[in-house]
């Protein structure tokens, strides 16, 4: 890249150089220019004298040029004519003085009648680029001189020097960043698997105390008479209960971060929903609390899905119904089929959730507000869970909710293409 870059660049500014010989060329009496013979009594031709003044003006037009100078053909050799320098310059060339180094790129231009660009060269005078086109007899074609215009080639080096150097400074810093975003998605992708792991290990090597726990605490809440160490007995009870949901939720989402490959099947999603209807409905009577499904359900709804995650969707979403709602209420289930998806609708009249705390009802480890001022436990997974394992359906799970009034949350699962 930077090698075309560098190509490009250098044949702009040649053409750019060549143009201005060319409009110089163009600006000169070529019968003026016929009468130069290329010899030192061209000083006392009246032409010189007209083509000298004309030279030293489109120099000023030119503010880079060293020099702008014409040169004719004798003999099959190239010689001075005019230059826009006085006699004493360093760039000054005096009439007949032969330009033996450039001869054979004159020669072209005079042959060719084209423009075409001299250097960069190096002289007494420091080093120098050259733009040359001839001054043509339109009677003819016949070139009947060509101009000159010395330019230093500093201004030429840079340009070059830049166009190597931006298009390797570009492809530099697009590696330090390619470098620097690699590192960090690996080292994110290492932190992950280390915090996945180590969640792994924890939530494992509590499963089992946590079971004895409660394998206790339930004895002794039940061999214990009323009074002040059953109530003791069952807080003890009720937390185990809670250590072990939340230990349950963190081993959930350790598994869909270290295997989140699903294992699809048929189901019966109808038979589904009601295996989590009559496990919800000992918690739901103990709160007074009915869980309903309505009229819109079909007997039968076979879909292609992972049943363990799409269970715990459902069980995250009607357990969440059945503890935030009301005493004395109804959880209502309903069903909806449209030409893309299978909408599923649990609908609680709860404690809802506050406005301004809606956007992070799907955030990981995050409770609204109310539902922590209820009393009710929780780790803030559950629908975070269900929003993961619903997104890996390429489903969509959403809700409304008017707080103190109630809220549905909607599951949508796309349809299977017959």
């Amino acid at each position: 890249m930077a090698y075309l870059g560098v190509i490009t660049t250098r044949d702009q500014y040649r053409a750019a150089l060549t143009d201005r010989a060319a409009t110089v060329a163009a600006a000169l009496d070529s019968d003026k220019v016929s009468e130069l013979k290329g010899s030192a009594s061209d000083a006392k031709v009246p032409a010189y004298h007209e083509l000298q003044t004309k030279l030293r003006l489109l120099k000023q037009n030119n503010t880079d040029a060293r020099s702008i100078y014409l040169a004719v053909l004798k003999n099959d050799q190239v010689y001075s004519a005019v230059d826009s320098e006085v006699p004493g310059s360093a760039y000054y060339l005096a009439p007949g003085e032969q330009l033996m180094g450039a001869s054979d790129v004159f020669k072209s231009v005079f042959q060719g009648t084209l423009p075409t660009v001299e250097g960069p060269l190096n002289d007494s005078s420091g080093q120098w680029v050259s733009g040359l086109a001839p001054v043509v007899d339109l009677r003819t074609g016949q070139a009947v001189g060509v101009v000159g215009i010395d330019v230093d080639s500093s201004e030429y080096n840079r340009t070059i020097i830049a166009a190597a150097i931006v298009p390797l400074l570009v492809t530099l810093v697009f590696l330090v960043v390619l470098v620097i975003y690699e590192w960090n998605r690996l080292r994110q992708q290492r932190e992950l698997r280390m915090r996945s792991e180590l969640m792994s290990i924890a939530s494992h090597e509590l499963r089992t105390p946590i079971t004895g726990m409660r394998w206790a605490a339930e004895s002794l809440l039940h061999t214990q008479p009323e009074g002040p160490t059953k109530s003791m007995a069952q807080a003890m009870y009720d937390s185990v209960l809670n250590l072990q949901a939340g230990t349950e939720d963190i081993l959930q989402l350790t598994r869909l971060q270290k295997n989140p490959k699903m294992q699809l099947a048929p189901t019966d999603l109808v038979v589904l929903i009601n295996e989590i209807c009559n496990t919800q409905r000992i918690v739901a009577g103990q709160r007074r609390v009915i869980i309903k499904m309505d009229q819109s359900w079909p007997t039968s709804l076979l879909l292609s899905c992972d049943p363990a995650r799409i269970k715990q969707v459902f069980h995250n979403v009607v357990s969440n119904a059945v503890k935030y709602t009301r005493e004395g209420t109804t959880v209502l289930l309903s069903y909806k089929r449209d030409a893309k998806n299978h909408s599923i609708s649990v609908t609680d009249q709860g404690i809802g959730i506050p406005k301004d705390e809606q956007g992070r009802v799907f955030d990981g480890f995050y409770r609204a507000s109310n539902a922590k001022a209820s009393g009710e436990s929780g780790t803030g997974l559950g629908l975070y869970l269900a929003k993961t394992i619903v997104d890996q359906h390429h489903g969509k799970i959403s809700f409304v909710s008017d707080q103190n009034k109630g809220t549905t949350f909607t599951v949508s699962l796309p349809a299977d293409k017959k």
